[in-house]
C-alpha cells in the first residue's frame, strides 16, 4: 500500500469517525437494553441547504401518532425508562446542533411536523426510527410561525419576532385544551411602540365551548355556516361574529360599508415581538399560528421591537 494510499484512507476514515461523532451517543438506544425499555428517536432538521439549524430552540416539533391527521399527540417521554417530562406536555425543540430527540415504548412509525421561529415549516408521514433527517425550506416569502399558550390573563410574549418588512395576513388557533367554560385569546406585539397592543392581530377569538361541552379543533376568524352548534366543527369551535375579531391592525372599514382585513405591515426597525393574552380559564392551552409575508431576506429578529 503507497503512503499516498494510505494518507487518502486515513483522511476519509477520519471524516467518516466525525461524521458519526456528530450524532447523539446514545444512538445504540434505538434497540432496548436491558432494565431500559424505551426506544430512541432522534433526527436532525435541515434547510434546503443540508445545513442544521444551529441556534437553540429555534425548532419546535410536534409527534403524533400515525395517520390520526395530527389529532392525536404521540406519547413522548424524556428518559430510556419512559419518564414522563415537559417532551410529553408540548412541542420539541431542537438543540444547537438541530437535533429532536425523545424516547418512545414502540417502534412504530409517527406523523411530524415542525415549525421554525423564522416561520418556515416541514412535516414527515410516518417517519420510522431509522429516519435521521428533516428537511425546512427557508427561501419562500409566505410564512407562518407557531407557539404554544397556556392561561395567562397578562401579555405573554412568544420569543419570536416578525421582522421589519414582514405584512401579516391573519392569525388561528389551534384548541388542544379548551377548559370548561368559554374562553378568549387575544393575539398582538409587544415592545414600546405605537403597534405594540394586546389585540393587534386578534380579538377576542374564542377558545373553546360554546356549551359545557369542551372541544378541542382549529379556530379562525371564519364565521358558521348554519345554527349554532349545528355544523361547527368540533361543537363550536368556529366565531360567530367574524367582523369583530380581527385585531385593531388588522380591522380595516370599508369606503361602502363593512369591515375587511387590511393586513398589517411591520415597519419599524428590529421587528415587533408577538404576545398573546387569554381569559382566566383553568387548564386552557393550544398552540398559535400567525401568517405573513416578508418584503426582503427575512432575517429573524431576535432582539426586542421598537
Amino acid at each position: 500500500m503507497s503512503k499516498r494510499f494510505r494518507g487518502i484512507l486515513a483522511a476519509l476514515l477520519a471524516v467518516a469517525v466525525a461524521g458519526v461523532l456528530a450524532w447523539p451517543a446514545v444512538m445504540a438506544a434505538q434497540i432496548r437494553t436491558s432494565g431500559q425499555p424505551g426506544y430512541y428517536y432522534f433526527f436532525q432538521v435541515q434547510n434546503e441547504y443540508e445545513e442544521p439549524f444551529t441556534t437553540d430552540g429555534f425548532v419546535a416539533c410536534s409527534i403524533y401518532s400515525r395517520e390520526d391527521n395530527g389529532r392525536t399527540r404521540f406519547w413522548t417521554h424524556s428518559a430510556a425508562s419512559l419518564a414522563n417530562g415537559t417532551a410529553q406536555a408540548g412541542p420539541l425543540y431542537s438543540s444547537v446542533n438541530g437535533l429532536i430527540h425523545w424516547y418512545s415504548g414502540t417502534t412504530n412509525p409517527v406523523d411530524v411536523v415542525c415549525y421554525t421561529k423564522g416561520g418556515d415549516s416541514g412535516r414527515k408521514v410516518q417517519m420510522s426510527i431509522r429516519d435521521h433527517r428533516l428537511r425546512i425550506v427557508t427561501s419562500g416569502a409566505d410564512k407562518v410561525i407557531r407557539f404554544p399558550f397556556s392561561t395567562n390573563t397578562a401579555p405573554t410574549g412568544s420569543g419570536i419576532y416578525i421582522p421589519e418588512g414582514a405584512t401579516v395576513s391573519g392569525v388561528a388557533l389551534q384548541i388542544a385544551t379548551p377548559g370548561a367554560t368559554v374562553a378568549h385569546v387575544d393575539v398582538g406585539f409587544g415592545g414600546n411602540h405605537a403597534f405594540a397592543v394586546r389585540n393587534a392581530l386578534a380579538n377576542r377569538l374564542q377558545a373553546g365551548p360554546n356549551t359545557l361541552t369542551a372541544s378541542a379543533g382549529f379556530n379562525t376568524y371564519m364565521p358558521p355556516t348554519g345554527a349554532v352548534g349545528a355544523t361547527w366543527p368540533d361543537i363550536g369551535g368556529i366565531q360567530t361574529a367574524a367582523k369583530t375579531h380581527y385585531g385593531v391592525l388588522l380591522n380595516h372599514f370599508g369606503a361602502l360599508g363593512g369591515y375587511y382585513n387590511g393586513g398589517a405591515m411591520v415597519h419599524t426597525t428590529g421587528g415587533l415581538e408577538v404576545t398573546y393574552t387569554t381569559s382566566n380559564v383553568a387548564g386552557l392551552g393550544g398552540h398559535i399560528y400567525v401568517f405573513f409575508r416578508v418584503l426582503h431576506v427575512g432575517s429573524t429578529v431576535h432582539g426586542p421591537g421598537y
